[in-house]
């Protein structure tokens, strides 16, 4: 049986309302390889990205992820379940909806005039794009890394060979000159 490349699971609808201090996940569950979570946060929406074990950009800053998302991404910490007992422990990514344009709990924050209220849907289609950005990401990072170790053997081997070659050239020219 093939496996499933979206678990998505809706918990709560997308809140923008009062200002209570109350978050809560607006979905959760997997895309791909990732754990991911959106959710909402006292003033807007918040997506994350549990990134795998194996992946080259654990322990990164978000700078140095090469994701593009809203704004970009705003977060990247370890040993984290982002305040929730029920997502799992890990080094998670993330980017928020709280930046010009965008239309924060109360707080409009318009661009010529006009604030966005993101929907549910939208959120989860932003996540599947760069869930699959971090994927291939992940792929391209993983595949330089083994490129460039095995130039760092063949060198090491090249180094081995030229010395080799050193030692029975400086023993024929001892023989020659004898």
């Amino acid at each position: 049986m093939a496996q499933k490349f979206f678990d998505i699971e809706k918990l709560n609808d997308v809140y923008y309302g009062e200002i209570t201090g109350n978050q809560s996940i607006i979905a959760k569950g997997k895309i791909g390889s990732h754990d991911f979570a959106i959710i909402n946060r006292t003033l807007n929406p918040c997506s994350y990205i549990r990134l795998n074990p194996d992946s080259p950009f654990l322990g990164k800053e978000e700078e140095d992820i090469p994701i593009d998302c809203h704004y970009g991404l705003t977060y990247a910490r370890n040993h984290s379940t982002l305040g929730f007992d029920e997502l799992p422990i890990g080094y998670w990514i993330g980017w928020d909806y709280g930046h010009l344009g965008d239309y924060c709990n109360g707080d409009i924050r318009p661009v010529d005039g006009v604030s966005h209220k993101w929907t549910y849907e939208e959120l989860i289609q932003e996540m599947i794009y760069v869930c699959g950005q971090l994927d291939a990401a992940e792929y391209a990072e993983q595949a330089s890394e083994g490129i460039v170790s095995k130039l760092q053997e063949q060198l090491g081997k090249l180094h081995e060979l030229n010395a080799q070659m050193e030692e029975f050239l400086d023993k024929r020219f001892k023989e020659v000159e004898e």
